[in-house]
C-alpha cells in the first residue's frame, strides 16, 4: 500500500500535485469536490470532516479563513477520532491519497488514523510565498491582501 497526503495553503499548487497523482493511477477519492472551477480535487469525505472540526473549533470553513490552532484541534481529537478512522478505512486503497488544504491544521486528528493503515505515507506540503497566495485569494475570494497574507502565514506556521 502507498498513501499520499497533500496539504498546504490553498492557491499553492495542491491541486496540481493531486492531478499528477491521479494521472498516475492514485485514487485520490471516490467522491471529489470540483469547486466552482472544477479544479480543487478535494476528497469530499475528508473535506466534510474538516468542515465539522473547523465549526466545532469555532472557525469559519473556507480556504481564505483563519485555521484553528493546534491546541483547539487537539481538544477535539477524541470527539472526531472514530469518524476519521471510518473515513480513512472507507477511502484506503492500494495506491490512494487525500488532498485537503485544511489538513495543515486538522492533522492531529486525521494523520494518526492514516498511520494505522500505512505507517509510511508520502506527505507533500505545498509552500508558496504568502504575497502570491494573497493576490490569488483577492481575485478568487475577494478577501483583502492583508488578510490573505495573514492567513497564508498561519497555514505555513
Amino acid at each position: 500500500m502507498r498513501t499520499y497526503i497533500i496539504t498546504g495553503m490553498g492557491r499553492s499548487a495542491t491541486t496540481f500535485l493531486s492531478e499528477c497523482l491521479i494521472k498516475n493511477g492514485v485514487n485520490m477519492g471516490k467522491k471529489m469536490h470540483g469547486g466552482k472551477n472544477g479544479w480543487t480535487k478535494e476528497n469530499i469525505d475528508f473535506m466534510e470532516l474538516n468542515r465539522k472540526i473547523y465549526e466545532e473549533a469555532g472557525h469559519e470553513f473556507g480556504i481564505e479563513k483563519m485555521p484553528p490552532t493546534k491546541e483547539k484541534v487537539l481538544k477535539l481529537r477524541d470527539k472526531f477520532k472514530e469518524e476519521a478512522k471510518k473515513i480513512v478505512n472507507k477511502n484506503k486503497d492500494e495506491h490512494w491519497g487525500v488532498k485537503e488544504p485544511r489538513l495543515t491544521s486538522t492533522y492531529p486528528i486525521i494523520l494518526p488514523e492514516i498511520f494505522e493503515v500505512d505507517d509510511d505515507p508520502v506527505v507533500y506540503i505545498a509552500i508558496r510565498k504568502p504575497k502570491y497566495i494573497a493576490k490569488s485569494l483577492m481575485e478568487m475570494k475577494g478577501c483583502s491582501y492583508e488578510e490573505g497574507v495573514k492567513t497564508a502565514k498561519e497555514y505555513h506556521r
